[in-house]
C-alpha cells in the first residue's frame, strides 16, 4: 500500500509557472508532484502554458501560480474594488495609524479640462483641511481621556494615543484619499469582475501578473483584473 505523504513545492526551488504545471500534469499523470516537477524545465512549463492555458483557455492552472502586486497611491475607492475580489488576501495603508498629507489625494483624468474640475479640487482640499485641522484638537481630547500609564514608554504611548485620534479623524477623509495595498492572489484572479473598466491600474496589474507568471496568467486581460474600475486615479 503507497505511504501517505504531504509535502511543499517550494518557490525557492521551483518557479510558479512550473508548480503549476506539476499540479496540472497530476490530473492525467499517475506519478508523484515530485517525478513531475523533478521532469519539468521552465522551458517545458512555458510550452504546456502556451499549449493548455493560452491556447485551450484552461484558466484553473493559472489558480497554482501566485502572485504578489503591490499598488501604490491609488484611491481609497479604488481600494475598495480591488479587495471586492474575495479570492485574495489583502494588507493595505492603515487611515488608523499614519497621516495624510495635504496632496494625498486623486484627480480623475476625466477631469481634465472640464468645468468641474476646479469645484472637485476645492471640495477635496477642504475635506483634507478639515482632517488636518481637527488632529490636534481631537489629540488633546485623547490625552485628557487616556492618560499615560505607569511605566509606558514613549513608543506605547503615542501608538496607543495615536491609533485612537487619528482613526476618529479619518472619516473627514474622501474617498479620493490615496493609499497603498499589497495583493496575494493566484494567476486565475485577474478574471475576476471582467464588466469593470479597463484602466490603467487594471493595466498595470495584468502586465505585472502577467511578467510574474508567464504564461500562467497570459490569457487574462488586463481589463479584467481585480475588478478595477474607471475610479482608479489617474497613472498608476
Amino acid at each position: 500500500m503507497p505511504e501517505r505523504e504531504i509535502y511543499l513545492l517550494s518557490p525557492r526551488a521551483l518557479s510558479p509557472e512550473t508548480i503549476a504545471v506539476a499540479f496540472a500534469k497530476t490530473s492525467r499523470s499517475p506519478e508523484s508532484f515530485r517525478a513531475i516537477a523533478a521532469e519539468l524545465s521552465d522551458e517545458k512549463s512555458a510550452q504546456f502554458h502556451e499549449k493548455w492555458v493560452v491556447g485551450y483557455g484552461h484558466a484553473s492552472v493559472a489558480e497554482h501560480a501566485v502572485l504578489h502586486i503591490a499598488f501604490e497611491n491609488v484611491s481609497r475607492l479604488a481600494i475598495e474594488s480591488i479587495e471586492g475580489n474575495r479570492l485574495a488576501s489583502y494588507t493595505e495603508k492603515s487611515t488608523r495609524y499614519q497621516k495624510w498629507g495635504p496632496n494625498d489625494f486623486t484627480i480623475p483624468p476625466e477631469l481634465e479640462g472640464h468645468p468641474l474640475r476646479d469645484g472637485y479640487v476645492e471640495t477635496i482640499r477642504l475635506l483634507f483641511k478639515a482632517y488636518m485641522d481637527s488632529l490636534e484638537p481631537v489629540k488633546s481630547l485623547v490625552l485628557e481621556r487616556f492618560p499615560r500609564r505607569e511605566n509606558e514608554k514613549d513608543e506605547a504611548w503615542d501608538r496607543r494615543i495615536r491609533s485612537k485620534y487619528v482613526d476618529a479623524c479619518r472619516f473627514v477623509l474622501p474617498a479620493a484619499s490615496l493609499a497603498n495595498v499589497g495583493m496575494t492572489a493566484n494567476a486565475r484572479t485577474g478574471k475576476y469582475d471582467p464588466q469593470d473598466a479597463l484602466t490603467r491600474a487594471g493595466r498595470g496589474a495584468a502586465d505585472r501578473g502577467k511578467g510574474q507568471g508567464s504564461g500562467a496568467g497570459r490569457n487574462t486581460d488586463a481589463g479584467e483584473v481585480c475588478g478595477c474600475s474607471a475610479l482608479f486615479g489617474g497613472d498608476v
